[in-house]
């Protein structure tokens, strides 16, 4: 089953609400009661089933230096599994977003990078470092992650 990509639509069982203060952050609802849960980024753009869970992409609305936010979270609307994709002054959009069925989606961020990335159901070792510039993972180079992120125009995985 694939949600809807409005955030705001009754289907979406995902909300955030921003918290104060400068940084962008925000806490987590489901289906309008906090979880517990904080996370970078302040504006959710798409949620989508995935068979480990719930995939939210979330951006820090600022077009003119945005970075998105890509969270894994679980049953327990625990965050599984993360990753950014952003750089300083660099302006994104978050468009074409497309679900691929099984654990995949493609979307294209910030201008014309496009990305396929596709959601392991238990976290693997994989070689992460260096990477491709602009793309974090949270913790350490050799954790383990449920999400493989590819850039489709080198067609080569970003570790």
């Amino acid at each position: 089953m694939v949600m809807p990509d409005v955030p705001d639509a009754p289907e979406a069982p995902y909300a955030l609400a921003r918290l104060p203060g400068e940084m962008p952050r925000s806490r987590l609802l489901w289906q309008g009661q906090d979880t517990g849960v904080e996370l970078d980024g302040v504006a959710l753009v798409h949620q989508g089933v995935v068979s480990a869970g719930m995939l939210l992409f979330i951006t820090e609305d600022c077009p003119y230096e945005e970075a998105l936010h890509v969270y894994l979270v679980g049953p327990d609307h625990r965050v599984r599994d993360a990753l950014e994709i952003g750089a300083p002054y660099v302006p994104g959009l978050l468009t074409q977003v497309q679900w691929l069925g099984g654990d995949e989606v493609s979307f294209v961020f910030p201008a014309d990078e496009h990305w396929r990335l596709r959601v392991a159901p238990e976290p693997r070792r994989r070689w992460r470092w260096p990477g491709l510039p602009g793309v974090r993972h949270p913790g350490a180079w050799w954790r383990p992650t449920c999400l493989h992120l590819v850039r489709q125009d080198e067609g080569r995985p970003v570790p």
